[in-house]
Parts: C-alpha cells; sequence; structure tokens
C-alpha cells in the first residue's frame, strides 16, 4: 500500500497578482514539484471578508 505525506502552505493572492509575483510562485510550485511533491488542489481563503485574499495549496508525495 501507497504512503504519503503532505504539505500545505498560504500564498497571498495580492503577492501574485498585484505585486507581479506569478512567476515566483511558479518556481515555487516548480521546485517542490522536482523534490516530488505533487499539487493536489488549491482552496480560495477568504477570512471574514467575502473575497479570496489567499490561496491554500496542497501537496503531496509518497513516502519511500
Amino acid at each position: 500500500m501507497d504512503k504519503w505525506e503532505y504539505r500545505i502552505f498560504n500564498v497571498g493572492v495580492e503577492d501574485i497578482y498585484f505585486q507581479n509575483s506569478y512567476e515566483l510562485f511558479k518556481e515555487k510550485i516548480n521546485h517542490l514539484g522536482s523534490d516530488g511533491w505533487e499539487v493536489i488542489s488549491i482552496a480560495p481563503i477568504a477570512p471574514g471578508e467575502g473575497g479570496t485574499n489567499y490561496l491554500c495549496v496542497f501537496l503531496k508525495r509518497k513516502l519511500d
């Protein structure tokens, strides 16, 4: 049976869209991918204001 480990991190929406950090976000995801991590989901987080303030990124990789 396969065993997995999981990783979760948040990224500010403004950090990606309004500060031209999309490339940095993409680089981080690609770097994690080269370490065996796979993005399995991205969920919006809107604490109290009704708009999306953060994205919660969920990743997994197989344990050896």
